[in-house]
């Protein structure tokens, strides 16, 4: 059985601001071993243990980092964390993206959901997929991990709501604008293409079958670019978010609603059940059901999800 509980030395503390911090651990097997979108759960002084996307890995030196923004007590506990300090970990826990077969990644990402796409960038570029990130926040003082993602993205726009910093908007204003600044540059090469041999090349550098979209943050934010991502055709991944006791599968305190999957030969199913007047009730199976963040998750297609359940 693989091992997942390990004891991990804190050897770092980077403040981001006052409310985001970057903790880096040392766990030469969770470094290995993590894939981008899946996370850890770590132990802290209240009874459950938190879960924390992996927000960087280095296999070169065997640690691992976290971001972590203060929202209550359990989290702020981990802002006093002494360096040296060890803690109890399980991972890596989940589901994480899937990169195969792409050539061309667009990133969307808001709050805290910045902090696990920052491992997924690194990923893609080391794959050589050309990656474009569209990230949103409230106001300049919120604005986390900018200039680390500018550095290694192919195309960056940052929107913040209050036009502090970046486009003046919020995230969805700035993947649209990478979007139709893509475009427009894909568009333009095809066109100066010379020869045939030239617009194959332009042609093949941007397949919309080689092209996805990747999501974590906000609810609503990721909802709306799935939705944007459909009607262009694009796939899209999106990283969910919820409360976790367990993070093993046990507790299904993590449940996230899924659309079936479509019946081969019955269209419907219905269940007929007689009550003690021969009345006949005719229940309809529910269209949805539900999988665990922790397992199934929390990176699920986006066309699999229910929205408004």
């Amino acid at each position: 059985m693989k091992k997942i509980e390990h004891d991990c030395t804190l050897i770092n503390k980077t403040f981001l601001n006052q409310e985001n911090i970057l903790l880096t651990f040392r766990s030469q097997l969770i470094s290995d071993t993590v894939q981008p979108g899946q996370f850890v759960a770590i132990k802290g002084p209240a009874f459950l243990r938190r879960p924390f996307g992996i927000a960087q890995a280095d296999r070169l030196s065997g640690t691992f980092s976290l971001g972590i923004r203060k929202k209550a007590a359990g989290t702020a506990a981990f802002f006093d964390a002494e360096i040296g300090e060890i803690f109890s970990v399980l991972g890596p826990l989940g589901h994480g993206f899937e990169l195969d077969g792409l050539e061309t990644v667009f990133i969307i990402g808001g709050g805290t959901g910045i902090y696990p796409l920052l491992f997924l960038l690194e990923a893609v570029k080391k794959r050589g997929i050309k990656t474009y990130i569209a990230t949103g926040f409230r106001s300049d003082g919120d604005v986390l991990l900018a200039e680390e993602m500018k550095k290694l993205a192919d195309g960056f726009c940052l929107a913040t709501e209050d036009g502090s910093s970046g486009i003046k908007g919020f995230a969805q204003n700035a993947l649209e604008k990478l979007w139709s600044d893509f475009s427009n540059n894909y568009s333009s090469d095809f066109d100066n293409s010379k020869s045939d041999d030239d617009r194959d090349l332009v042609e093949h550098s941007f397949e919309k079958s080689k092209t996805a979209l990747f999501c974590c943050g906000p609810h609503p934010m990721m909802q709306k670019a799935a939705t944007w991502a459909q009607d262009l055709g694009l796939q899209c991944q999106v990283s969910l978010e919820e409360r976790m006791a367990c993070g093993i599968g046990i507790c299904r305190t993590c449940a996230v609603a899924v659309k079936r999957e479509p019946q081969v030969e019955i269209e419907a199913v219905l269940e007929v059940i007689k009550n003690e007047i021969d009345t006949v009730v005719v229940r309809h199976e529910p269209e949805f059901d539900y999988d665990r963040c922790c397992i199934e998750g929390p990176v699920f297609p986006a066309e699999v999800v229910e929205w408004q359940i």
